[in-house]
């Protein structure tokens, strides 16, 4: 094993450098969809740190650094491992990066992970500078590989054979004790970088936190889908709060979870050791509309809570069901009655653009936001991301308008509707923020609760995206990255059958993290990490 500080007892290399793509297609909008460290990222960190091994973070995202800032980076660092997260709107970037890395440092191995590698592990691999993809969990399999195992004892792995066919190593056994994870190693990256999103604070400074991995539902649009809920114990959690606060000054938490109060038992063990603790922190979460009672509403509060984000997505109850989501509108109107009624605001995710997706829905779910009285109307471009079911029958029924990933960033309609043109669907989003924000009582509401110059100045800056559809905000440098074709990175024609086969029908992310496709997963269990 390495010694702790690698770096500096050799002198020369690090051992591991995780890098975190750019959002290229979010730039535009991006202080709105907040800006916060890879946690996955830095829980691998802070696990081979553990382990003793010299580790960086370059997140070229938050840094808004361009390709000759990162090359700089690699010359310094001289690292044996990278790895990068891929989420589908990072191929492009993800792929340059790593050409990148090659050329700076050939003989640097390059591990990709991420909810998109781990669907496509066949096609990432076809680009010659991709030496391995991880599927599943990350963090056992970067030990081990950081280690100098042998990649075929590699949990997760999936890699290509000089003769250029692709062996998949089962992935690992699921890990059921978060709590075996070290603290996420945020004293590798600037907080200075970070920021929430405008409508989502209370307090400045802020930093985010998840609790559970997984969801219970079943929504046909998200990755989360299926995928069972894993959580960490209450006390693990408020000790991470702690260490924020104590630590950094933290005064804000963003609780990231698809669904945190899916885990009731936890939520309320944690407000209470919040609530005992008196540490002026405030939070906000995610909440089902079926994941919600008085008893949570008042511990929350109690606890500083000051906001929940409810995706309640459609006020069609015929898209609601086909969506996944068939939670009756009444849950909706008693959560969001019960939230106000203990002083918690509520911010409200609406989709538009399904493929039945019709001028009368549409105006459905503007007036059923406006009827609830939410807080913050947040309203999205249906996508159908890889991994999800919603791809998978967009994909057979032929409805997708395009197949380039790097533009999958909910700004762009990429189905085919029976109803509706995409100029309509684009028309009515602009007219929807325009009547639901340009209201008296709801300006009136956001200027009551106006704390500083910053979140005035947010706000301010969120109207002229939202209303006036005017961004502000200046384009980093990424033109390297942005230019770029998928299908140019991929210099390699991999041999075997899967290769094609793994394409068609595309895979479901729930069935490769239950590996219900490409390998068999062992039992569940609690290894420590």
């Amino acid at each position: 094993m390495q010694a702790a500080g690698g770096i500096e007892q050799q002198g020369k290399r690090v051992d591991c450098v995780l890098i975190y793509p750019p959002w290229t297609v979010l730039y535009g909008r991006a202080f709105l969809t907040n800006c916060l460290p890879p946690l996955g990222l830095l829980t691998i960190a802070a696990c081979l740190e553990r382990e003793g091994y010299s580790v960086r973070i370059i997140d070229v995202n938050a840094e808004r650094i361009d390709s000759d800032e990162l090359r700089e980076r690699l010359q310094e660092y001289q690292p044996r491992y990278v790895g990068l997260t891929v989420l589908s709107s990072m191929v492009v970037s993800s792929h340059c990066i790593a050409k990148l890395v090659k050329e700076v440092v050939p003989d640097c191995t390059i591990a990709l992970g991420g909810v998109h590698p781990e669907l496509y592990p066949e096609l990432m691999l076809r680009n010659s500078a991709v030496d391995l993809v991880i599927r599943g969990d990350g963090e056992r399999p970067m030990i081990d590989l950081v280690s100098g195992k042998a990649w075929s004892e590699v949990p997760g792995a999936s890699y290509r054979t000089q003769d250029l066919k692709v062996v998949h190593n089962p992935i690992g056994p699921l890990l059921t004790d978060l709590d075996c994870l070290p603290m996420p190693a945020y004293h590798m990256v600037d907080f200075k970088n970070y920021f929430p999103s405008a409508s989502s604070y209370r307090n400045l400074p802020a930093m985010n936190i998840i609790a559970t991995r997984g969801c219970p539902g079943k929504c046909t649009f998200c990755n989360s889908a299926n995928t069972g809920l894993r959580g960490r114990s209450a006390q693990n959690v408020f000790e991470q709060i702690k260490h924020l606060h104590d630590s950094y000054g933290i005064r804000q938490i963003q609780f990231f979870d698809d669904t945190f109060t899916a885990n009731k038992k936890m939520v309320l063990e944690l407000c209470e050791l919040m609530a005992q603790a008196k540490l002026n922190i405030t939070f906000s979460c995610y909440a089902r509309g079926d994941c919600f009672n008085e008893k949570m509403a008042a511990a929350l509060k109690s606890a500083g809570c000051h906001q929940v984000m409810i995706g309640i997505e459609t006020g069609s109850d015929k898209l609601a069901k086909l969506m996944g989501k068939p939670i009756k509108k009444e849950n909706y109107k008693t959560v969001v009655d019960m939230a106000h009624r203990h002083g918690i605001e509520v911010r409200a995710g609406f989709i538009i653009g399904h493929q039945e997706e019709t001028l009368e829905t549409m105006h459905e779910t503007l007036n059923f936001a406006m009827e609830l009285d939410v807080d913050y109307f947040q309203l999205s471009l249906l996508t159908p991301y890889p991994g999800t079911q919603l791809y998978r029958q967009a994909l057979a029924e032929k409805r997708l308008v395009h197949q380039e990933f790097k533009y999958y960033g909910q700004s762009r309609v990429l189905l085919k509707l029976n109803h509706l043109s995409e100029e309509e669907v684009l028309a009515f989003e602009r007219y929807s923020f325009r009547k639901f924000y340009i209201r008296p009582q709801v300006a009136w509401r956001m200027i009551k609760r106006l704390r500083n110059l910053r979140q005035l100045k947010d706000l301010t800056n969120a109207l002229f995206i939202l209303v006036l559809n005017r961004f502000k905000s200046e384009k980093p440098k990424w033109t390297d990255w942005d230019d770029a074709e998928e299908e140019d990175q991929y210099d390699l024609i991999l041999k075997g059958s899967d290769v094609q086969a793994s394409l068609v029908p595309p895979r479901l992310t729930w069935e490769v993290r239950e590996s219900k496709s490409i390998m068999k997963r062992p039992k569940s269990t609690s290894l420590r990490v």
